[in-house]
């Protein structure tokens, strides 16, 4: 009986993301606020194209990979923070503005 590429990745792929199923909530909800600040943060790297009047931000990056480290829920409510404090305030949308 072999051990395949594929039950190798599986075992990294487990052994990796396996925290995730271990934490506490309280531990996901500060996760998913760090997050949601690491996301207003990104939102301020822009990269400026000179074919575009539409700059590259490092938002999209910050979203993705708040998606994969916490799952969909948590990468979710990471958004959902992220929004709720730029409505109330807080200006790290792209470009500085806020709701």
């Amino acid at each position: 009986m072999s051990v395949t590429v594929l039950d190798k990745y599986k075992d990294v792929r487990y052994n990796l993301f396996k925290w995730r199923c271990e934490a506490s909530l309280i531990h996901k909800i500060i996760l998913a606020f760090a997050m949601a600040c690491f996301t207003g943060i990104a939102a301020q790297v822009r990269i400026p194209l000179p074919w575009t009047p539409v700059p590259i931000s490092a938002q999209t990056f910050a979203v993705l990979l708040s998606g994969v480290l916490l799952g969909g829920w948590y990468g979710g409510l990471s958004q959902v923070f992220y929004i709720g404090a730029g409505i109330a305030g807080v200006p790290w949308f792209s470009g500085g503005g806020s709701g």
